[in-house]
């Protein structure tokens, strides 16, 4: 394919490939249940069409097809995560302070609430650690919420 007369094929097939990998990452999976396969085909007819220079407009307008229809697909996976992403924002959002902390194991959470209860400022490496923490169980209840539903 690097020898090909052609500069789109080798790069659909890179896209089909970067697809195929965007599929396969932890997300919701309804796209990627007809995503996988039809980037695996995007990757297979882009390979074809370079190898094989005489293909006819009916074999490139498959190739562009695919080309868009996984395009679309991606674009359904990322409007997915940025719900999900947006959904977890908000539960973290309507949780107060304090009730973050009675969440998580009670070590952690009784040092935590001393801390945050005394008049000192966090040291940046508690907050960062608040901060995940907050996600971690914000995306926890997410999930069980998910399960639930199902």
């Amino acid at each position: 394919m690097l020898a090909s007369r052609s500069l789109a094929s080798p790069l659909l097939a890179g896209f089909g490939a970067a697809a195929w990998v965007a599929f396969h990452s932890d997300g919701p999976g309804h796209a990627g249940r007809a995503g996988t396969p039809l980037s695996l085909v995007l990757i297979g007819l882009a390979a074809w069409t370079a190898t094989h220079p005489g293909t006819g407009i009916g074999l490139r307008v498959l190739l562009a097809l695919t080309a868009a229809a996984v395009a679309v697909l991606l674009g359904l996976r990322l409007r997915a995560i940025t719900a999900m992403a947006a959904r977890l924002q908000a539960r973290v959002d309507a949780t107060p302070m304090a009730a973050r902390w009675s969440k998580l194991p009670a070590a952690v959470s009784t040092l935590m609430l001393q801390l945050l209860r005394s008049a000192a400022p966090l040291e940046p490496h508690l907050q960062r650690a608040l901060v995940l923490a907050t996600l971690a169980w914000a995306a926890n209840e997410e999930a069980l919420d998910m399960e639930h539903r199902r």
